[in-house]
């Protein structure tokens, strides 16, 4: 994306945007801020004029009550924004999951919206800025006049903007203070005593470790904790005897020695094949069936259940004929019960087991989830019926962990789809997740219309995303992709009578045939075919062509611009159907068409 794309896409979040000279932070604009807009035709203006323009973003209410929260990291100066902000989290508690941008040097900007009418504030804390109205802040992909980008470490496109807590809200209206964690360095004389700084500070190192700080944090964070002890240790005192225990706690322990086997090695061993529920379509492992609400994804989910435990076709692949086992999770067994009547009939599938929700007990008085208790269940009836190679879990969401306090999205996520891949990968099954899309639709790439982050479609080893144009159309794109599949786009139909999803090829064969489909029935090329009949060459206008349609009875009623547009749209098929060729020439104010026999 270039800048311009960026500046529109945060125009359309209601964030007014205005360029920022390259590589700087000043304003390129003469009324700087105050000409901040969400007008995309003053946008297009802006960046068509210099394509390098940084972007700005005008904070507060002018951008619906955006708030950012600014750390600043500067060495030299002895700003340590983010140990500043780590400390005053300890203190206050972990702040909301929100979009967050890595500065070019090194800082952050978490966003936020308030509505309180906050103005900006500076050196809060000694390294941390308040970004409220009257203010602004620089934008991804900008570029530092260090050099470096901006750039999102957790992006609005999958991560909401929060609402600013009661507790960061106090802290952005508090006054500056002269005497600040960084500066001060009698901070806490009374919980620190002197003997002991060496061992709270080590005891703080596994906190941070355990937070899956790198090292080079950790030490900025310890730094500045040490600063607000009364004596602090001395540089050489945390070298010799704090910094060591960085190394210590990161360490891994009794790590066994492994051999790599060389790519010869691989090429000699005895390595399973992939185990297929529906060949070249879903593979062992875990996956995700996305759509929105209504799109008929759960009767896809059962289909596919009733052709495998069947052994019959899918989508014109053959399918491994096993036991499923679905987990309906928002139903009884009314539900599953009345849906296999309507799509199997009399065919009633062998092997294929239900589990509902009303069947489902509370453990510890708290519901199934991944946390409690459910792969237990799943083990177990993994146990009871041995044939079972395929499970639908529907949906979702209802068996998730609580994700944890401070815990990034991409994090949570991760985290429970690597408790069923483990699974999956044991008991050599697959396991598709049935998911919800996000209201905001991106037709540019249907994988990011899948709820959550980008870990959903990162750690799953395939993913099966079902698209229309309007929520009406009973015909749809089925997009599959994965780690071992090959990418593909499906058009599919489905079929009210039977409740089932029918192929209708690929989309790249659905819309072939729908081409000449409109080739054929086309007026304008019935009439050039009937010019050609008795000729070898034909030239005129559009206005020509569309006269000689009247004479033919092949009527066109379009006019000689749409006329001009169809010729461009079939130049191929003119050639490859019925052998004429196109060319034009331009005299006048209207084009002539030149159309010429290929005898070849």
């Amino acid at each position: 994306m270039l800048m311009i794309d960026y500046a529109k896409s945060y125009a359309a979040k209601g964030w007014a945007v205005f360029p920022i000279i390259p590589r700087d932070k000043k304003p390129a604009t003469q009324d700087g801020f105050k000409s901040a807009t969400t007008d995309i035709q003053q946008i297009d203006k802006w960046w068509k004029e210099n394509p390098n323009y940084n972007i700005g973003i005008a904070t507060g209410e002018t951008s619906n009550g955006l708030i950012v929260i600014d750390l600043d990291e500067d060495t030299e100066k002895g700003k340590h924004g983010i140990a500043a902000f780590d400390k005053w989290q300890q203190e206050h508690g972990q702040v909301p999951d929100t979009a967050t941008v890595k500065t070019g040097r090194g800082g952050r900007h978490y966003y936020f919206y308030n509505h309180d009418g906050l103005r900006n504030k500076a050196d809060l804390m000694g390294c941390i800025d308040i970004r409220a109205n009257g203010g602004y802040i620089i934008a991804p992909p900008s570029v530092h006049p260090n050099g470096n980008h901006y750039s999102w470490l957790q992006s609005p496109d999958y991560h909401s903007v929060k609402d600013l807590t009661p507790q960061l809200l106090d802290f952005a209206k508090a006054e500056k203070k002269k005497d600040t964690p960084t500066t001060q360095k009698a901070d806490r004389p009374e919980r620190v005593s002197q003997g002991s700084r060496t061992s709270t500070l080590i005891s703080r190192i596994g906190e941070l470790n355990n937070k899956k700080l790198d090292s080079a944090a950790i030490k900025a964070v310890i730094i500045a904790e040490n600063k607000t002890y009364n004596p602090p240790l001395s540089d050489e005192e945390l070298a010799k005897e704090v910094f060591p225990a960085i190394e210590r706690w990161q360490q891994d322990i009794a790590v066994p020695s492994i051999k790599a086997p060389s790519a010869a090695d691989l090429m000699e061993m005895d390595i399973a094949p992939i185990r297929w529920a529906v060949n070249k379509l879903l593979p062992c492992g875990i996956g995700f069936l996305s759509a929105p609400p209504k799109y008929f994804k759960s009767f896809l989910a059962l289909q596919v259940c009733i052709a495998i435990c069947n052994g019959e076709k899918l989508f014109g692949q053959d399918t491994s004929k096993m036991g499923c086992l679905y987990f309906d999770l928002e139903s009884t067994e009314r539900r599953p019960r009345d849906r296999i009547k309507l799509m199997a009939g009399d065919r009633i599938p062998q092997g294929l087991y239900f589990i509902t929700a009303n069947m489902l007990p509370a453990i510890n008085g708290n519901p199934i989830s991944l946390a409690n208790g459910f792969t237990n269940i799943l083990s177990d009836q993994l146990q009871q019926h041995p044939d079972i190679g395929f499970v639908v879990i529907d949906v979702f969401q209802k068996i998730r962990t609580k994700q944890g306090k401070g815990q990034s999205d991409y994090a949570y996520d991760y985290q429970d789809i690597q408790i069923l891949q483990k699974l999956a990968a044991e008991k050599n099954i697959s396991i598709l997740l049935v998911h919800h899309s996000r209201k905001m639709k991106d037709s540019a790439d249907a994988f990011n219309n899948m709820s959550g982050s980008t870990a959903i479609l990162g750690a799953s080893d395939y993913s099966w995303v079902i698209d229309k144009d309007k929520r009406t159309d009973d015909t749809a794109t089925l997009h599959i992709t994965g780690r071992d599949i090959e990418s593909q786009e499906l058009s599919i139909q489905f079929d009210n009578k039977h409740f089932c999803w029918n192929s209708l090829g690929t989309a790249e064969e659905v819309q072939a045939k729908k081409e000449m489909d409109d080739y054929e029935q086309s007026p304008v090329i019935a009439t050039i075919r009937k010019l050609m009949q008795d000729t070898d060459r034909w030239t005129g206008t559009a206005t020509d062509i569309i006269h000689s349609g009247s004479y033919f009875q092949t009527h066109i009623y379009d006019k000689p611009q749409q006329v001009s547009a169809t010729i461009h749209r079939f130049i191929d098929l003119l050639l490859v159907v019925d052998g004429i060729q196109y060319d034009f020439d331009r005299n006048g104010k209207e084009r002539t068409h030149i159309f010429i026999k290929n005898n070849n």
